[in-house]
């Protein structure tokens, strides 16, 4: 559960228990979506749901980032440090109104990725924010695929630059654009 920090510390402790070295490529694919109760109303979403949806997508990569970060530290200098955030075009475009917490979270996401890489300039960590689009850019529809995500990461994993933080890939894996 990655609204609790504890929680978020017990996942890495274990990773780390279970593959006998610190993590060094963390993906984080989490997010939470309420619907709007009243349609086009962006602050009609309840504060009980908007505060929960925010802390899985913001405050919960946060402290994925805080263990994240942690880990990275206690690697050998030549391992791969890569953080790899799954979003959407929610996450890089100008709002949509019955998407509000979502797209807040992305946009979240987006602004953590960059903090890192900016942050952390010479130490060879890695900060991606990873969206499959369709090969206009647009939203992939059904072209969406958990192999083309699998591909294009574990390329993003495998570059020896750093390259662009925002990653917009297609149906087979290959990156369409970077920003």
């Amino acid at each position: 559960d990655v609204t609790k920090p504890e929680e978020v510390a017990a996942a890495f402790a274990k990773s780390e228990k279970e593959l006998g070295a610190p993590v060094s490529v963390v993906v984080y694919n989490t997010g939470a979506f309420s619907a709007l109760p009243e349609k086009e109303e962006p602050f009609s979403l309840p504060y009980d749901k908007f505060v929960s949806d925010v802390t899985v997508g913001g405050t919960g990569a946060y402290f994925a980032l805080q263990e994240t970060i942690s880990s990275f530290k206690r690697l050998p200098a030549e391992t791969p440090k890569v953080f790899i955030a799954t979003s959407n075009l929610l996450g890089v475009t100008p709002p949509v109104v019955n998407y509000m917490s979502l797209g807040l979270q992305k946009h979240t996401l987006a602004y953590l990725v960059q903090i890192g890489n900016k942050g952390y300039p010479d130490k060879g960590y890695r900060f991606y924010l990873a969206t499959q689009v369709g090969e206009d850019g647009g939203h992939p529809g059904p072209e969406m695929s958990g192999e083309a995500h699998a591909i294009a990461y574990s390329n993003l994993i495998q570059r020896k630059e750093r390259g662009g933080w925002d990653i917009r890939f297609i149906k087979d894996g290959s990156i369409l654009t970077e920003n």
